[in-house]
């Protein structure tokens, strides 16, 4: 065999391992939904291996929004729910969650309560055959390899607010992280960063609806959030979030979002990237993020408006990269297809398609 063979030979194997490597890598999409269930808390976390998590409930008048919203995520079963802490506008749905849902573990923290509600969500874990995981500070959840999911408190058992008694949670996935705070107050925060407990993340999920109780400014120091997202009902009687958070804020994070306005948020990432829709469409979208379709990635080029396929010997350096799900979409942002590699071909369309000229 000729070494022009040989050349060839290798091209061809790297391109297949490239388009292997693209396809199975960017596949691997960890999602982080903010849901809108008005004044409360209701997170639902899905993992590239497919595992849903449920932090909270909500209310309870706002169950069948959160019903409705799993459903619409495809959600039958839960491997995690965690009642951060036992007051009503984060424990109110968790009833019939644990009645319609089939759960796998429950999550605690070991603090009770005299309400109704919370009797009742612990009849309805019993009833459901579980047996309730006490929540301690600084415990590694099992969740998948390569996730994350570290409870990093409640750091005591004796605080007099039950907000300080909240599960606070640390996901990271890669190299993107996020902390979720429950309704923890500047108490339990000191007791955090004195433990040397906080890290910092790239999405803050803000204490107590914005309520100036919490996310003091040695806090935000601390967590240096891209980030922020406010769960609260819109004109809601607490006046949450209160306007010195929201300024706290602005001068540590990038943006903040709050369910009152954006209605549910959601974040994904890849591990490296992370782009935020809400019900009007996406907020941060950034070109490093690839997109998926049946058909694979196409790639294009900022400087030459070609795309291409993944496997394409011409493919642009990686700072002039741009990723469409799409030909459709990379024909209507102005891009012509490689002659070499064809990805209209690809797609089963005419080699000489209508494309910007």
């Amino acid at each position: 065999m000729d070494r022009a063979s040989v050349r060839a030979i290798k091209r061809i194997g790297c391109a297949f391992l490239f388009l292997f490597l693209s396809l199975s890598v960017f596949s691997a999409i960890l999602s982080v939904h903010f849901i809108d269930v008005g004044q409360g808390d209701a997170i639902l976390i899905q993992t590239p291996d497919g595992k849903n998590i449920l932090i909270d409930g909500g209310p309870v008048e706002a169950f069948p929004t959160l019903d409705d919203y799993l459903r619409s995520q495809g959600v039958e079963v839960l491997e995690i729910v965690i009642a951060t802490h036992p007051h009503a506008d984060h424990i109110g749905g968790l009833s019939k969650i644990f009645a319609e849902y089939p759960v796998a573990r429950v999550y605690m923290p070991r603090v009770s309560h005299t309400t109704v509600l919370y009797r009742n969500l612990l009849l309805a874990v019993r009833e459901a055959g579980l047996k309730i995981q006490t929540a301690r500070m600084d415990m590694d959840v099992t969740v998948e390899e390569g996730i994350l999911f570290r409870l990093l408190g409640p750091v005591r058992d004796d605080y007099e607010e039950l907000n300080n008694h909240s599960v606070v949670i640390y996901l990271a996935f890669q190299e993107v992280s996020f902390l979720f705070m429950g309704d923890a107050e500047t108490d339990a925060e000191a007791d955090l960063m004195k433990r040397k407990l906080i890290p910092d993340a790239d999405v803050l999920k803000v204490a107590h609806h914005g309520s100036r109780s919490s996310t003091s400014e040695a806090f935000l120091k601390k967590v240096e959030p891209t980030y922020a997202v406010i769960s609260c009902g819109k004109n809601n009687d607490y006046g949450h979030p209160h306007a010195s958070v929201l300024k706290r804020l602005r001068l540590y994070a990038r943006e903040v979002f709050r369910t009152d306005r954006n209605g549910a948020l959601l974040f994904e990432t890849n591990g490296v990237a992370l782009r935020i829709s809400d019900k009007d469409g996406w907020l941060v979208l950034p070109s490093s993020f690839p997109s998926e379709s049946e058909g694979g990635l196409y790639i294009g080029n900022r400087k030459s408006k070609i795309f291409h396929v993944p496997s394409c010997d011409f493919l642009p350096d990686e700072k002039n990269r741009v990723y469409f799900s799409s030909v459709e979409e990379a024909l209507n942002e102005g891009f012509r297809p490689c002659g070499l590699c064809r990805p209209l071909a690809r797609e089963g369309k005419a080699s000489g398609g209508n494309y910007p000229k």
